[in-house]
């Protein structure tokens, strides 16, 4: 399937070629990454195209995991404090150089904040966190039910989660295009 063909495919059928390992999400995110080069062009329809923090997202796992096999490099900075909670910090490169700063509870190994450098068309940088908390059990995992996204230490968006529930059926007419 090419790039075109994937980014008019159902989200139903993507769903299944990534839970069957058929596309990893990354492989997605370059087609419509190829498309938007392609046509933006003479579209216009990006202001900003952040290309390498679109791939980046795309891994679903935390980028901890199996980071070697990712081609990433991970470096203890220390054992810190934040926000009275003891962590360690950890510098990510992830394989592309983007860096990352990462910080895990001293106690439970979750993350608690990640920390990134975004630059603009311009070269302009801006810092951007990602904040985790009011952690609480569910299934046996521990899940975060506030997560608040900073940009240059200004509050941006903050989601408040009522209800987490993991491996719930979804009906698949909930991603399918509406009828005209």
């Amino acid at each position: 399937m090419d790039a075109t063909e994937l980014c008019f495919t159902p989200a139903t059928e993507l769903g299944r070629l990534i839970a069957a390992r058929e596309l990893s999400p990354v492989e997605l995110a370059e087609a419509a990454l190829a498309r938007i080069d392609r046509l933006n062009p003479v579209l216009n329809a990006y202001l900003t195209v952040t290309a390498d923090l679109a791939r980046a997202q795309a891994e679903f796992d935390s980028v901890l995991l199996d980071y070697k096999e990712k081609g990433h490099r991970v470096e203890l900075v220390g054992k810190e404090t934040d926000e009275g909670h003891a962590v360690y910090h950890l510098r990510v490169t992830r394989k592309g150089g983007e860096v990352q700063q990462y910080f895990l509870d001293a106690d439970t190994g979750i993350e608690r904040k990640i920390t990134s450098t975004l630059k603009g068309p311009a070269g302009e940088t801006a810092t951007a966190t990602i904040e985790f908390g009011d952690f609480r059990e569910v299934n046996g995992l521990m899940a975060p039910f506030t997560i608040k996204n900073i940009l240059d230490g200004r509050l941006i968006s903050q989601v408040t989660v009522s209800k987490v529930e993991f491996n719930v059926p979804v009906d698949d007419t909930l991603f399918q295009m509406p009828s005209k």
